[in-house]
């Protein structure tokens, strides 16, 4: 059942969950203090799509923010400071993670929230920085648009790269900041929208 799943656009159904997300869900990317647990979030935005008209849609930020580093030792590992370019004199007078929380759950208002790898991503990075400050995980309901888009283009894989994404679908990739990153994520689920075109359609 999961094969064929993997392998087929069952009549649109995936298109049609696109639809369905893109008027109810919000989107989040975040960056992190490292690549290797425990990480802290340090970049998070939220981003919603705005119906312009009944045929152009486009992505919103509805938060964005850097966090000041809290966990101990409070470093940065190298390789994650190459990835995002985000620096300690960055990071000096941001707002701390537990203060904003409240804000940030108030945006997302119970609503489902779309990531690139979600539960591997998003959802781990949150987890590790609530535990590094000693407060409770907030219940999230996450959608995993990289499952989703495997199985929208029939990819027979579970697992894409974000980038790879939005080269085959004619997006600005993001730079590895929350904002960007989130701004293609959000144009990748419209453009899930419609039936996935075939590699010949797009010349890839």
């Amino acid at each position: 059942k999961q094969e064929s799943l993997l392998n087929v656009d069952a009549c649109g159904f995936y298109s049609k969950l696109a639809r369905e997300l893109a008027d109810d869900a919000v989107f989040m990317d975040t960056e992190t203090s490292g690549l290797k647990p425990p990480v802290f979030v340090v970049d998070l935005c939220i981003t919603r799509i705005r119906r312009q008209s009944d045929d152009h849609m486009a992505p919103e930020i509805l938060y964005n923010s850097l966090f000041k580093l809290e966990r101990k030792p409070r470093e940065m590992q190298p390789d994650a400071m190459t990835l995002h370019g985000i620096t300690y004199a960055m990071l000096e007078r941001a707002p701390a993670f537990a203060e904003e929380l409240p804000r940030i759950l108030n945006i997302i208002g119970g609503r489902q929230v779309v990531a690139w790898n979600a539960i591997s991503a998003e959802q781990r990075f949150i987890r590790e920085t609530c535990q590094c400050l000693g407060i409770e995980e907030p219940s999230i309901q996450w959608v995993d648009l990289m499952v989703l888009y495997c199985k929208w283009r029939a990819l027979g894989k579970p697992r894409a790269k974000q980038s790879e994404a939005s080269e085959f679908l004619g997006i600005m990739p993001g730079n590895h900041r929350a904002e960007s990153d989130a701004y293609a994520l959000t144009e990748i689920l419209i453009r899930m929208r419609d039936p996935a075109p075939s590699e010949a359609e797009v010349g890839f």
